[in-house]
């Protein structure tokens, strides 16, 4: 019976999630997309994205912060922006994310070093910034964001490796350390 009851709730949270969606969102009508947790995260989005967006107004330096409504289910991370009239709008392209192709950097700003044997009984150093840059990313994802800034340890990434195109990384804030240790713990156990 508490099972029944419970997959029930989940339903309604799920279909009043749904109804104030900007075009809703079908993800939500799966009942085993159970609810998880929801609150105010800031995305940074990043120099690069924004040389792209700003090129005819000049140069642009720095990073842009927006505040966006973050929903987690078992198996979608759900990243909107709230209209003026109270609805949510999903972002285009990262709105609905796939934990199946999420990868979760819980601080970003760490460094490590690993050692390299060569074979020949010689050991080499290397930092994850070298480590990361023959894979195709970019040392700027890695690290201090682009503009340098620091977050105060509340940042965390959170790189969706699509199968229909290239990597995207979402650098988010949480307001709290207690928030960003409720979101990361919540995305890695999923």
């Amino acid at each position: 019976m508490h099972d029944e009851v419970s997959e029930t709730e989940n339903i309604r949270n799920n279909l009043a999630i749904e109804r104030i969606i900007v075009g809703g969102c079908d993800i939500l009508l799966d009942v085993n997309n159970v609810f998880i947790r929801k609150g105010g995260v800031i995305q940074v989005l990043g120099t690069d994205k924004l040389k792209f967006q700003r090129s005819r107004i000049g140069s642009f330096r720095g990073e842009k912060e927006i505040i966006r409504q973050c929903y987690l289910f078992t198996n979608h991370m759900l990243l909107c922006t709230r209209t003026s009239g109270g609805k949510l709008t999903l972002l285009e392209g990262i709105g609905k994310i796939p934990l199946s192709e999420a990868t979760l950097i819980e601080d970003p700003n760490e460094q490590f070093q690993f050692t390299v044997d060569d074979g020949e009984g010689s050991l080499s150093s290397a930092s994850s910034h070298s480590s990361e840059c023959g894979t195709g990313m970019q040392p700027a994802s890695i690290g201090l964001t682009p503009g340098g800034k620091d977050y105060g340890g509340l940042d965390f990434k959170i790189i969706i490796d699509s199968k229909a195109g290239p990597a995207n990384t979402l650098h988010l804030v949480a307001p709290t350390m207690q928030e960003k240790a409720a979101w990361t713990s919540d995305i890695s156990q999923v």
